[in-house]
C-alpha cells in the first residue's frame, strides 16, 4: 500500500484486494465524530477504508461497525433489533456503493449483499445454545467466499467475525464479559476483540472498562486526551501527546524488550538484571 501510494497510485486504488477485517477494526472513531451525521460519516468510512481494503466483504464490514456504534453510542437498546437495524443500514449502503463506487470496489457482483445477510442470520441464532450458534455462524460466513475456509467464527474474515461480535455483545451482559468471551474464542483474537470492545464500550461507556485493564496501560493519559478531543470535536486546551513519537518511542521500548527476551530463550544471562520496565 506504501509503496502504491509513493509511486502516485490514488488512495481510493490502494487497498488489498482480499476480504481482510482491519478497516473494520479500526473504524470506531468515524462514527463516534460525526454521529447522525449519515452521509459524512458514510464518505469518511469509505476513504478510511479503500486504502488498504477494496472488497466489498471489507467495506461493508466496516460500515456495518460503524452503524452499530453509532446506534449504541446514541443510546439505542442492545436487544436483537440493533442488528436488524444495522443489516438494513447496510443495505442502503450497498446501494450508495453501487452507485458511486462500482468501478472501484471488488467483489461486488459476487457479495454485495455478505454483511447485510450475515449479520441477519446471527440475529435468528440469538435463542440457540451458544455452542450450536457459533458452528452456524462459521457455516453462514464460508457461503459467503472465505478464502481460507473459516474454522472459527472469529477469524478475521468479516461475514464471520462481525456477525459474531454482535451475537456476542447480545448474549453477554457486561463489557468484560463480552471481551473476555470473544478474546477466548481465539482466530484473530486482536481484531475481534478491539471490534467487540468498541461496540461494547459505545454501549457501555468508559467506566464499565476494568481498571486492572487500564493500570499500566502505555500512553494511557493521550489516549484518553485523544478521545475527549474526539467526543468533543475539538482539542482546544487539551495536552495531546504526539501520535508518531509516541508511536516511535513504544516501538522502541517494545524491540527493547524483545530483544531481552530472546537473548533470555538463548541462555544469555541473568533475566532479572537486564529487565527492561
Amino acid at each position: 500500500m506504501l509503496a502504491a501510494l509513493e509511486r502516485g497510485v490514488p488512495a481510493h486504488l490502494t487497498g488489498q484486494p482480499t476480504a481482510g477485517i482491519g478497516a473494520a477494526m479500526r473504524i470506531a472513531p468515524v462514527p463516534l465524530y460525526f454521529g447522525d451525521e449519515l452521509g459524512p460519516m458514510f464518505d469518511a468510512v469509505m476513504s478510511a477504508s479503500l486504502v488498504t481494503h477494496r472488497d466489498i466483504r471489507s467495506l461493508s464490514g466496516a460500515l456495518a461497525v460503524a452503524h452499530a456504534i453509532r446506534r449504541l453510542a446514541a443510546g439505542q437498546p442492545r436487544d436483537p433489533s440493533l442488528m436488524l437495524w444495522v443489516a438494513s443500514d447496510l443495505v442502503k449502503e450497498e446501494k450508495t456503493i453501487a452507485a458511486d463506487y462500482r468501478d472501484v470496489v471488488l467483489k461486488f457482483d459476487e457479495h454485495a449483499r455478505s454483511l447485510s445477510r450475515t449479520i441477519a442470520h446471527a440475529e435468528s441464532l440469538l435463542d440457540c445454545p451458544r455452542d450450536r450458534a457459533l458452528a452456524a455462524l462459521t457455516d453462514e460466513a464460508n457461503r459467503h467466499g472465505a478464502e481460507p475456509t473459516c474454522k472459527r467464527p472469529t477469524q478475521g474474515f468479516p461475514p464471520a467475525c462481525i456477525p459474531t461480535c454482535l451475537y456476542l455483545l447480545m448474549t453477554t451482559d457486561s463489557f468484560e464479559e463480552a471481551v473476555v468471551d470473544v478474546v477466548n474464542l481465539g482466530g484473530d483474537t486482536d481484531t475481534a476483540g478491539a471490534i467487540l470492545g468498541a461496540m461494547a464500550g459505545a454501549h457501555y461507556g468508559a467506566e464499565a472498562i476494568p481498571e486492572r485493564w487500564l493500570d499500566g496501560l502505555q500512553n494511557r493519559q493521550g489516549i484518553e486526551a485523544r478521545a475527549l478531543a474526539l467526543a468533543q470535536r475539538s482539542s482546544t486546551g487539551l495536552h495531546i501527546p504526539d501520535l508518531i513519537d509516541t508511536e516511535r518511542e513504544l516501538t522502541r521500548k517494545e524491540g527493547m524488550i524483545l530483544e531481552e527476551l530472546m537473548s533470555y530463550a538463548r541462555g544469555g544471562g541473568d533475566r532479572g538484571a537486564n529487565h527492561v520496565v
